[in-house]
Parts: structure tokens; sequence; C-alpha cells
């Protein structure tokens, strides 16, 4: 699963759509849960980090305006909604 953390942040919704559209789009994935923060979470299930491409991940930096730290959640993690 892919895991972006960001600190001191929340997204807006018009953010958080742009940045579900661009996961959706360009992994490609079926679905994907945004928590929108404070400190948001954003997570890929059955994907791994090594397929979000640094243009995808510049892209998303863009649009929330920070840096998101990318993680590989466990496996058995509960998604947030």
């Amino acid at each position: 699963m892919i895991r972006l953390t960001a600190d001191d942040l929340t997204l807006t919704d018009s953010q958080a759509l742009k940045i579900r559209y661009h996961l959706l789009e360009f992994i490609p994935a079926t679905r994907c849960t945004i928590h929108r923060g404070p400190g948001p979470v954003i997570e890929v299930p059955d994907h791994d980090p090594a397929e979000l491409a640094p243009g995808v991940l510049d892209r998303i930096e863009q649009i929330a305006d920070c840096s998101f730290k990318v993680e590989s959640a466990p496996a058995g993690r509960r998604e947030v909604e």
C-alpha cells in the first residue's frame, strides 16, 4: 500500500479531488482514500511505493503546496476514510 503523509496541513476539497484524480489516472489505481487532515493521509491500496512515479508525486505536492512523506503501509492496515 502506498501511504503519503504530511504535517501541519489540511487539504481543501478541491485539492483532494485533484490528488485523487492524479493517483487513479497515473498509477493507475482503482481506489484511493484521502483523509484531508489536519495532517493529511493518502492511501492507495494494492500498489507499491515504487509505482508512484516522481512526476506524479511532484504534481501531487504542487497541488497540495507541501511535501509528502512516502511510506509503504502494512498490507493488513485498515484504510482511513
